[in-house]
């Protein structure tokens, strides 16, 4: 009764077989396309194709940025020698001034030597002394002209220094960047 048991419990636990039906056949595997081929080909070439444009697309915007980086070089390139043309205009002007006021200086002396007023007199004439006035004012003049243009040098050398910096940091990502697409590296 076990075993009769235990088959009962299998057969619960079981299906009965369908005497008299014979199980359905698997139904076939669709057969693969012919053109399956031709499909995968044209998937890849697609694929090979917009890699060579996002390629392209990158070395584009690279070549851009390289073009805009030598454009501002060249721009403050010409900063740069503007400012050392600014330079070489203040030196010019500093010396012409300084000679004036060489110049200047002896015309007061020659003024003031006892010689200048005549022989008879120790004190200068009138014409002397406005003649002195009018070169001492215009001493002044000159050496205030000389205090701007320093002014002017001292500004325009920190201008042409920073203008300097900024030009060798542009020439150093150049350099780096020319670095890169030698070495092959990213």
């Amino acid at each position: 009764m076990a075993l009769l048991l235990s088959l009962g419990v299998a057969a619960a636990v079981l299906p009965a077989p369908a005497w008299g039906q014979t199980a359905a056949p698997a139904p076939p595997a669709p057969a693969p396309p012919t053109d399956l081929s031709r499909l995968v080909a044209a998937v890849e070439r697609l694929v090979h194709v917009l890699e060579e444009q996002a390629q392209e697309k990158n070395e584009s915007r690279e070549i851009e940025r390289l073009q805009v980086l030598v454009s501002i070089m060249s721009i403050r390139s010409r900063k740069v020698e503007s400012l050392e043309s600014d330079l070489r205009e203040l030196d010019a002007q500093e010396q012409s001034s300084h000679m004036e006021l060489t110049q200047m200086k002896a015309q007061i002396e020659q003024l003031d030597a006892p010689d200048a007023a005549g022989p008879a007199s120790d004190s200068p004439g009138p014409e002397n002394k406005a003649v002195r006035r009018l070169i001492q004012s215009r001493e002044k003049d000159l050496e205030d002209q000389l205090a701007k243009l320093e002014e002017r040098r001292v500004q325009t050398q920190n201008e042409l220094a920073a203008a300097r910096r900024r030009l060798a940091q542009l020439e150093s990502t150049l350099e780096e960047w020319i670095d890169r697409q030698t070495s092959g590296k990213p």
